[in-house]
């Protein structure tokens, strides 16, 4: 069939029974629906397995209405300077959001280092308003790579990292 790479819908969790990810709240916890964190895992080596590459769908544009804690921890992580249809705008250029960045670009590698996922499809990348010189895309572009050469898992990354020997918890 000439299919070399599946997409995941987001499996971020989210509150209620039903959906399709793009409402996810809990941004670290693959959604229940799918199993428990290592059938995700199993999965996607399974594709590995048989010569299929997987990237994520991850939304980094807004989160869930209902069931979104985050300003329990902190009022920085959003914004009213912005405007975003989906949700209220994530702060990632304004007063505080250092650490609303870093949140969000571990997560691009938490998802790519602990799932063994190849890559990350970015939701609605228009909305993710950030004036910063680098903007927010780029980090979490980076981060991705640099978590798959480390973690060494796919074939792209051992051909980009020269000299590197796998050893016994590489696939």
């Amino acid at each position: 069939m000439g299919i070399t790479l599946l997409e995941i819908m987001p499996s971020a969790d989210f509150a209620g029974r039903f959906g399709w990810g793009y409402d996810g709240v809990n941004l670290y916890a693959p959604t229940r629906l799918y199993g428990n964190p290592d059938d995700f895992r199993h999965f996607v080596d399974r594709a590995h397995a048989v010569g299929l590459g997987v990237i994520l769908d991850v939304v980094y544009n807004h989160v869930g209405p209902i069931g979104n804690y985050l300003k329990g921890f902190s009022l920085d992580y959003f914004t009213d300077r912005y405007k975003n249809r989906l949700g209220e705008a994530i702060n990632f250029d304004g007063k505080n959001s250092g650490p609303v960045r870093e949140f969000y670009v571990s997560n691009a590698g938490y998802w790519v280092s602990e799932f063994h996922l190849d890559g990350l499809r970015l939701d609605a990348t228009q909305s993710i308003i950030d004036r910063p010189p680098k903007h927010i895309v780029a980090e979490i572009a980076k981060t991705g790579e640099e978590e798959c050469r480390r973690t060494f898992h796919c074939d792209r990354c051992r051909k980009r990292t020269p000299g590197r020997q796998a050893h016994s918890t590489d696939r």
